[in-house]
């Protein structure tokens, strides 16, 4: 909690401000559009009778006849509570309060249908629906009120320019109000395109509440870029290899999240073509919401301690890059929901799903690193590896006391594709005589050691 006179925040405000409350038929003729102010210029906007709410999917809404606030709603900075018909003065009632809110104001109705308080409590992060009732439930056991503002796309008044108001300038931290864990833990019903039926939610615990702010009011392309590194956006479970090995082992838990693609074709000037692949972006209709959710199950199961930011983060990327979000737009609310239900979902359930992105039957794959720095083709590196792995395989499967004869039929039974001119030339390297008659005391010294391709390349 501190104060700051100049910290801003978006919201959605009337275009015109009223001298006195608007008629229930004349709210709906309302035009409202979004702006970013400082809590100064919000104690001007009351006092011109202005009416203001969350921000939406829209920018603009001319009116609200018919308008679905509800699904379009996105985020807030704003808690607010209603006292009503309290025999507490404006002044008493403040003192009263364990958390003092940044602006308190007298309503439009005040003194002519009782007492009648307005209290704002301006966070410095946008809150969604679910974090809003938390917060408005925790901060409500101090005030004993009805909580029948719990939505978070409600729209509230101004007042008089004569009306009694008080500007503390305080601007909350998520943390500073005590959550109480039997709130915190009060299970929410929750409804998305992805699942049929409604489930229960926690809210997670947000670590990196700079991300989450700048989440909200940045651009997906300016927020990927900005936490490019700090969030490295990731689809498969492959650890990072070192520029200096040619190749990567595949862990027996790999997966991956698979895209689809397609060739195209441009002509150029000289009359030559030139062929790009470029990804299938998922349209709408195709199951979007269900993909980003089944995708944030599977990194989950990548990596089992991911933050949420982290989570987050890489279902922006997911959005902007293999997403076509031009019909139907997914909202950042729905994103953010989707990364929110995803992280708190039990993935055990996902077996089967997570389990068809397994089909990966290739042992290893060359490091695309070592290929740059070396400047050899992914061909040239390959045909390298094969060798050395072949080796090692040779290695580790020669029997000394056995004809040359013999062992080929062992690689064979192995499935290794190793030929009687590569094991001549394997053995004569490792000085093994392949004359197994002049030979009965040699020793089988060869498959002492396990096979561990990357050791062998590194070393």
């Amino acid at each position: 909690m501190y104060k700051n006179e100049k910290f801003s925040f978006k919201l959605m405000i009337s275009v015109n401000g009223y001298t006195e409350k608007p008629t229930s038929k004349d709210y709906n003729k309302i035009s409202f559009e979004e702006k970013e102010i400082t809590i100064s210029e919000l104690e001007q906007f009351i006092k011109q009778g202005y009416i203001f709410s969350c921000t939406y999917i829209d920018k603009e809404i001319k009116s609200l006849f018919g308008y679905k606030k509800k699904e379009r709603a996105l985020h807030t900075n704003i808690i607010v509570f209603d006292i009503d018909n309290t025999l507490l003065s404006f002044d008493e009632l403040l003192v009263t309060l364990k958390y003092q809110p940044s602006i308190a104001y007298t309503t439009f109705s005040h003194i002519t249908k009782g007492n009648r308080y307005r209290l704002l409590y301006i966070f410095n992060t946008p809150l969604n629906q679910n974090q809003y009732q938390i917060l408005y439930d925790n901060i409500i056991t101090n005030i004993e009120l009805d909580n029948h503002n719990r939505a978070i796309y409600q729209f509230y008044l101004g007042s008089y320019a004569n009306c009694k108001l008080i500007n503390n300038l305080i601007i909350y931290n998520y943390d500073d109000i005590s959550i109480s864990n039997s709130i915190k833990e009060k299970p929410t019903p929750y409804n998305i395109q992805l699942q049929m039926e409604k489930r229960d939610k926690v809210v997670v615990e947000i670590k990196d509440h700079e991300y989450i702010t700048n989440f909200w009011n940045l651009s997906h392309k300016d927020l990927i870029e900005k936490y490019r590194e700090k969030y490295p956006f990731f689809e498969n479970n492959l650890e990072e290899a070192n520029e200096d090995i040619p190749y990567i082992t595949i862990p027996e838990n790999y997966c991956c999240i698979k895209r689809y693609w397609f060739k195209e074709k441009t002509k150029l000037n000289n009359g030559n073509c030139v062929y790009s692949n470029r990804v299938c972006k998922i349209k709408d209709g195709n199951g979007r919401r269900k993909k980003l959710f089944l995708n944030a199950i599977v990194r989950k199961y990548m990596y089992p301690q991911i933050e949420f930011e982290h989570l987050l983060h890489c279902l922006a990327n997911e959005l902007y890059y293999y997403i076509n979000n031009s019909k139907d737009p997914i909202s950042k609310q729905e994103l953010y929901d989707i990364a929110e239900n995803a992280y708190n979902e039990n993935i055990d359930k996902y077996s089967t799903m997570i389990k068809q992105q397994q089909t990966e039957k290739r042992k290893w794959i060359i490091n695309p690193q070592y290929c740059i720095k070396y400047n050899l083709s992914a061909k040239t590196v390959r045909n390298m590896v094969k060798g050395k792995i072949n080796n090692e395989l040779i290695g580790l499967y020669y029997d000394c006391s056995k004809s040359l004869k013999e062992n080929l039929s062992t690689f064979k039974a192995l499935n290794l594709k190793v030929g009687k001119s590569k094991l001549y030339e394997w053995c004569k390297e490792n000085n093994i005589p392949t004359n197994i008659k002049n030979n009965q005391s040699t020793k089988n010294t060869v498959g002492l050691y396990l096979y561990n391709p990357i050791s062998a390349i590194a070393g």
